[in-house]
């Protein structure tokens, strides 16, 4: 590391030692012209030709990422000794380029970029994967590694859509971009220390496993995800006849955070839709929402199939004014719809802390006009603490909010192993 980090140091200082001074600063007799910015005028630059000591403030910000590129060795002499220098001033490249727009990026000479890579990719022994590719901007706040850019995945318009079941390794803090893997994909992700919190804007969902989807996802470091009004902080749903599917384990001490803002679950359905397949292996997980299940459906929906055989979960439902969500299970109802059926739930292994909002199980079914029936419910081993909410079962069927109405049937429900309290 700490050769790499002297290898971009030294890099920067070799390239900006080649800069013109009009590159670094503002000068006032530095003409301020390249061939990036061809011709002064007041509106790019403040200059007026026929006042003196107005100087062109024009401070190009292509020129200093194109210099490193031109730094960069011929093809030719690329080789397996100074490997890693060629290495770090990639590195360099990929952080300078992340300052450019969209436009300004597009202005750059990359030929010379893409045969060194070309060649570090081709030499022996040695894959392409281990280059620092894409360069930085290209996938947005977003870091990958593995994979090959277009093919098995691609970014636009804030989106990272994972298309292949090749291994990405995924890094990086937003309030902006999202993840989603495509319909039909098979995907394997690690999530390495990634932060996403778009729970500003409504309808945006930090991670989405869409349509049939399905997704092996590995948790390193502390990872968490807060997505918007009506979307699942991590979306596994069942809609339209397709039902996607996502399995967690942890590397380690692998954690995750998944929140929704109001109506989605924490991990499962968007609001009105039911989870999809989840499986907790291992990790550390804690889930919340408003009116969706922690873990299970969105508002007025069922809990799908969820099986946690290991880990450390903590699953809270929420109250609204008129029913809350299961901790794991069915989503809250309404005052004129009954909750989310808690689906079909088993757990193997762990420790698992859930917890239902008003007149909400902590693991079954949600509370509403109506309460909804627990599902089917099956434990044979772990440490489980059910807490219902007021009224709520911590194990079973959800309550109505009406005393005169109907409250939801504890479901199937078999225990024959495990603790639970």
């Amino acid at each position: 590391m700490m050769k790499r980090a002297l290898s971009i140091f030294l890099t920067c200082v070799f390239v900006l030692g080649l800069l013109p001074t009009a590159a670094l600063a503002a000068e006032p007799d530095s003409g301020g012209l390249c061939p990036h910015h061809q011709e002064h005028s007041f509106e790019d630059c403040g200059f007026i030709e026929t006042v003196k000591g107005q100087p062109c403030g024009y401070v190009c910000p292509v020129c200093p990422v194109q210099t490193l590129i031109d730094a960069l060795p011929a093809p030719e002499d690329i080789t397996t000794e100074n490997r890693d220098e060629v290495e770090a001033q990639l590195e360099a490249i990929g952080e300078a380029w992340v300052g450019l727009s969209d436009e300004e990026a597009s202005q750059l000479d990359t030929a010379h970029l893409e045969a060194a890579q070309e060649m570090l990719a081709t030499q022996d022994g040695q894959a392409a994967v281990d280059i620092p590719a894409p360069l930085a901007g290209e996938t947005g706040h977003f870091t990958v590694t593995g994979g090959t850019l277009d093919t098995d995945y691609s970014y636009a318009a804030n989106t990272l859509t994972v298309k292949s079941s090749a291994t990405l390794t995924i890094s990086g803090t937003t309030t902006t971009d999202k993840i989603m893997i495509q319909d039909g994909s098979t995907a394997n992700i690690v999530l390495n220390g990634v932060s996403i919190d778009v729970s500003e804007e409504d309808d945006a969902c930090a991670f989405e496993v869409a349509g049939s989807a399905s997704c092996d996802l590995t948790l390193q470091g502390e990872n968490t995800l807060k997505s918007g009004r009506n979307k699942a902080g991590l979306q596994v749903q069942t809609s339209d006849s397709k039902t996607a599917s996502l399995t967690i384990k942890a590397n380690g001490a692998g954690s995750l955070s998944a929140t929704s803002t109001v109506y989605g679950a924490g991990i499962g359905g968007e609001k009105e839709k039911a989870g999809g397949t989840i499986t907790i292996d291992s990790g550390t997980v804690t889930v919340e929402s408003y009116l969706g299940a922690g873990i299970g459906g969105g508002w007025l929906a069922a809990g799908g199939t969820i099986t946690i055989n290991g880990g450390a979960v903590t699953a809270n439902g929420g109250s609204g004014s008129y029913g809350g969500s299961a901790g794991i299970g069915g989503g809250a109802g309404s005052n004129s719809g009954a909750g989310g059926e808690g689906g079909k739930i088993t757990i193997t292994g762990g420790i698992v802390n859930a917890t239902g909002g008003r007149d909400a199980a902590g693991i079954g079914g949600g509370g509403g006009e109506n309460g909804a029936a627990g599902g089917e419910i099956i434990i044979t081993g772990g440490e489980i603490h059910a807490n219902g909410g007021d009224f709520g079962a911590g194990i079973g069927g959800g309550n109505s909010i009406y005393d005169h109405y109907i409250g939801g049937a504890g479901g199937t429900i078999t225990i024959t192993g495990g603790t639970v309290t």
